[in-house]
Protein backbone atom coordinates (compact mmCIF):
# COMPACT_ATOMS: atom_id res chain seq x y z
CA UNK A 1 0.00 0.00 0.00
CA UNK A 2 1.41 3.03 -0.58
CA UNK A 3 0.72 6.82 0.94
CA UNK A 4 0.05 10.20 -0.58
CA UNK A 5 -0.45 13.50 1.20
CA UNK A 6 -0.47 16.76 0.32
CA UNK A 7 2.46 18.65 1.72
CA UNK A 8 1.95 22.07 1.84
CA UNK A 9 5.42 23.86 1.70
CA UNK A 10 6.28 25.33 -1.70
CA UNK A 11 2.04 24.94 -2.70
CA UNK A 12 1.75 28.37 -5.00
CA UNK A 13 -1.66 30.29 -4.29
CA UNK A 14 -2.16 32.13 -7.56
CA UNK A 15 -5.44 33.69 -7.12
CA UNK A 16 -8.80 33.46 -4.88
CA UNK A 17 -11.77 34.01 -5.70
CA UNK A 18 -14.86 34.83 -4.10
CA UNK A 19 -18.20 33.47 -5.28
CA UNK A 20 -20.69 33.79 -2.79
CA UNK A 21 -19.98 32.27 0.55
CA UNK A 22 -17.83 29.89 -0.97
CA UNK A 23 -13.82 30.63 -1.97
CA UNK A 24 -11.85 28.99 -4.94
CA UNK A 25 -7.83 28.72 -4.74
CA UNK A 26 -5.98 28.50 -7.67
CA UNK A 27 -2.89 26.06 -6.90
CA UNK A 28 -0.11 26.52 -9.59
CA UNK A 29 1.40 23.93 -8.27
CA UNK A 30 0.91 21.93 -5.00
CA UNK A 31 2.91 19.62 -4.34
CA UNK A 32 2.56 15.56 -3.50
CA UNK A 33 4.66 13.34 -1.34
CA UNK A 34 4.32 9.62 -1.72
CA UNK A 35 5.58 6.48 -0.21
CA UNK A 36 5.49 2.42 -0.90
CA UNK A 37 4.85 0.75 2.53
CA UNK A 38 7.71 -0.49 4.50
CA UNK A 39 10.20 1.74 2.46
CA UNK A 40 12.17 4.79 4.07
CA UNK A 41 12.41 6.90 0.51
CA UNK A 42 9.67 8.99 -1.05
CA UNK A 43 8.67 10.91 -4.06
CA UNK A 44 7.83 14.25 -4.56
CA UNK A 45 5.61 15.03 -7.22
CA UNK A 46 3.51 18.46 -8.26
CA UNK A 47 0.06 19.05 -9.95
CA UNK A 48 -2.20 22.05 -10.60
CA UNK A 49 -5.77 21.94 -9.15
CA UNK A 50 -7.81 24.18 -7.03
CA UNK A 51 -9.31 24.38 -3.50
CA UNK A 52 -13.01 24.97 -3.44
CA UNK A 53 -13.81 26.11 0.48
CA UNK A 54 -18.01 26.31 1.37
CA UNK A 55 -18.73 28.84 3.82
CA UNK A 56 -15.97 30.15 3.73
CA UNK A 57 -14.71 32.82 6.56
CA UNK A 58 -11.33 34.71 5.13
CA UNK A 59 -9.17 36.12 7.76
CA UNK A 60 -5.77 37.17 8.36
CA UNK A 61 -2.81 37.98 5.61
CA UNK A 62 -4.35 40.95 3.26
CA UNK A 63 -2.78 39.21 0.26
CA UNK A 64 -3.77 35.97 0.32
CA UNK A 65 -1.15 35.51 -3.07
CA UNK A 66 2.16 33.53 -3.05
CA UNK A 67 4.34 30.94 -1.85
CA UNK A 68 3.05 28.80 1.19
CA UNK A 69 6.10 28.56 3.71
CA UNK A 70 3.68 26.14 6.16
CA UNK A 71 0.46 25.26 6.82
CA UNK A 72 -2.18 23.40 9.65
CA UNK A 73 -5.58 21.96 8.90
CA UNK A 74 -8.00 21.41 11.71
CA UNK A 75 -10.62 19.32 10.88
CA UNK A 76 -13.05 18.92 13.75
CA UNK A 77 -10.25 16.99 16.46
CA UNK A 78 -7.88 16.58 14.15
CA UNK A 79 -4.61 18.40 13.47
CA UNK A 80 -2.68 18.25 10.16
CA UNK A 81 0.76 19.98 10.18
CA UNK A 82 2.03 20.73 6.84
CA UNK A 83 0.53 17.94 5.08
CA UNK A 84 -2.39 15.92 5.01
CA UNK A 85 -3.46 12.70 2.87
CA UNK A 86 -5.15 12.57 -0.62
CA UNK A 87 -7.50 12.95 -0.93
CA UNK A 88 -8.10 16.16 0.89
CA UNK A 89 -12.12 16.58 1.09
CA UNK A 90 -13.39 17.05 4.80
CA UNK A 91 -16.62 19.03 6.34
CA UNK A 92 -17.66 19.87 9.64
CA UNK A 93 -15.72 22.01 11.57
CA UNK A 94 -12.38 23.01 8.99
CA UNK A 95 -9.45 25.64 9.63
CA UNK A 96 -7.13 26.06 7.38
CA UNK A 97 -3.81 28.06 8.38
CA UNK A 98 -1.26 29.06 6.06
CA UNK A 99 1.60 30.96 6.52
CA UNK A 100 2.64 32.49 3.00
CA UNK A 101 6.94 33.28 2.12
CA UNK A 102 7.41 36.89 2.99
CA UNK A 103 4.44 37.74 4.37
CA UNK A 104 4.16 38.05 8.58
CA UNK A 105 0.37 37.55 8.95
CA UNK A 106 -0.73 33.99 8.31
CA UNK A 107 -3.83 33.71 6.06
CA UNK A 108 -6.94 31.87 8.59
CA UNK A 109 -9.98 30.38 5.91
CA UNK A 110 -12.65 28.77 8.72
CA UNK A 111 -15.26 26.83 6.56
CA UNK A 112 -17.47 23.58 6.68
CA UNK A 113 -16.60 22.01 3.63
CA UNK A 114 -12.61 22.06 1.92
CA UNK A 115 -11.72 20.00 -0.98
CA UNK A 116 -8.77 20.04 -3.25
CA UNK A 117 -9.10 19.08 -6.51
CA UNK A 118 -6.14 18.41 -9.36
CA UNK A 119 -6.85 19.24 -12.56
CA UNK A 120 -4.41 17.52 -15.33
CA UNK A 121 -1.66 14.71 -14.56
CA UNK A 122 1.02 15.13 -11.45
CA UNK A 123 5.08 15.64 -12.21
CA UNK A 124 7.47 14.02 -11.04
CA UNK A 125 9.66 16.32 -9.04
CA UNK A 126 12.35 14.52 -7.01
CA UNK A 127 13.38 11.49 -5.18
CA UNK A 128 13.95 11.84 -1.51
CA UNK A 129 16.60 9.41 1.27
CA UNK A 130 15.66 9.62 4.34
Amino acid sequence: MSTIVWEFRGSEITSINREGDNLVLQLAPFFLLKSLAGSIDQTRWKQQGQLLIKQATLSGSTDPVGTVRSGQLTHNAFVYRDEVPMPVSVQGEVSLRLKLEGVEDELVIDCELLELQPQGLEKYVAHISK
